[in-house]
């Protein structure tokens, strides 16, 4: 089986552009701790601090890859819940934001809810904003009042987007929207944490209901590929300057 070493060396290799070195190197040195702990079954230490460094990094090459490995090693049954809770309390706005970006399904429930509530209020709008689109994955409506809250205080308009999105999706499942005279959008979540966007005929609306129209958009196989990015999309291409 190839190992994360090698799978990103070739990934690197295919690609046309050139890499900062320093870059290449710490998540090189990701890879290597992923195998090793893959290969012995042990992270130590030192391989899990290599791990928060490369999610804390600057430079995006380097921290969603190592967030990524970050998520695998979870996958296979590691129990990385004190480093993500580790990142979210630090005082690094990059650090709050990658430990949001490692969650997953595999992590403790407990931990999951401790690292959305603080951030969902947390003095950096894109980490607010990262806190609410995840609280939206996971579907923790009891969040709802916390992100409203969160919202009315909001000054940033591209925050105020952001978290507006989220909390509708959350709160009510899908964002109906005007379009023309005769359609209407229809926003919903789908499979693998997509969003999907599609436009239905008023006819169709007051003839099916919203219900059976959620349902019928959420099960075509082709809504995967025609997902629309939300406006935390934007946020999460550049990295949090502190």
């Amino acid at each position: 089986m190839e190992s994360q070493r090698q799978r990103h060396e070739n990934f690197l290799a295919r690609r046309n552009r050139a890499e900062q070195p320093e870059n290449v190197e710490t998540l090189l040195l990701v890879c290597d701790a992923c195998d090793s702990a893959i290969e012995t079954g042990v992270l130590s230490e030192t391989a899990l601090r290599t791990f928060m460094d490369g999610a804390c990094c600057s430079a995006l090459l380097v921290w969603q890859n190592s967030v990524d490995l970050l998520r695998l090693l979870e996958s296979k049954g590691f129990d990385l819940g004190r480093a993500f809770l580790e990142m979210s309390n630090s005082a690094s706005a990059s650090s709050r934001f990658a430990a949001l970006c490692c969650l997953s399904r595999k992590t403790q429930r407990t931990v999951v809810d401790e690292i959305l509530i603080k951030s969902i209020a947390d003095k950096s709008s894109k980490v607010r904003c990262k806190a609410a689109s995840a609280a939206m994955t996971f579907r923790k409506r009891w969040l709802v009042n916390a992100i409203a809250a969160t919202l009315a205080a909001e000054k940033n308009q591209k925050a105020r987007l952001s978290l507006d999105f989220s909390l509708a999706l959350l709160r009510d499942g899908y964002i109906l929207k005007q379009h023309s005279a005769t359609h209407l959008s229809v926003t919903v979540p789908t499979a693998g944490n997509a969003i999907t966007s599609r436009l239905v005929s008023v006819a169709d609306l007051n003839a099916k209901g919203i219900d059976a129209l959620i349902v019928q958009i959420q099960s075509d196989p082709t809504s995967r590929l025609h997902s629309d990015r939300s406006p935390l999309a934007a946020i999460e291409e550049t990295r949090i300057a502190d």
